[in-house]
């Protein structure tokens, strides 16, 4: 979502369309305004909040901002969680 939310933010920008813009969770994620820039200016979106870390979502994000060096985005939490089911019932 990212790339594409990010060109149509700029787009938006380019043909002078004054009006809000609502999205998803994942309008947090970096990509977004690394496409977006300025354009992301004024962009609405609704996110949960990410819970209380326990011990396993811890150390999750220590290693994922060892491996990329900034914190882990919802996506990536909610990656985690879905894996971590997924492993826990198989």
């Amino acid at each position: 979502i990212g790339s594409e939310l990010g060109t149509a933010l700029k787009q938006r920008q380019e043909i002078r369309l004054n009006m809000p813009v609502l999205a998803p969770h994942e309008a947090e994620e970096q990509s977004v305004l690394d496409v977006a820039k300025d354009s992301a200016e004024g962009l609405i979106f609704f996110s949960p909040i990410i819970p209380k870390l326990n011990p396993s979502t811890k150390l999750f994000a220590e290693k994922y901002k060892q491996k990329y060096h900034v914190e882990p985005g919802i996506l990536a939490y909610n990656a985690y969680d879905a894996t971590s089911i997924c492993v826990r019932e198989l």
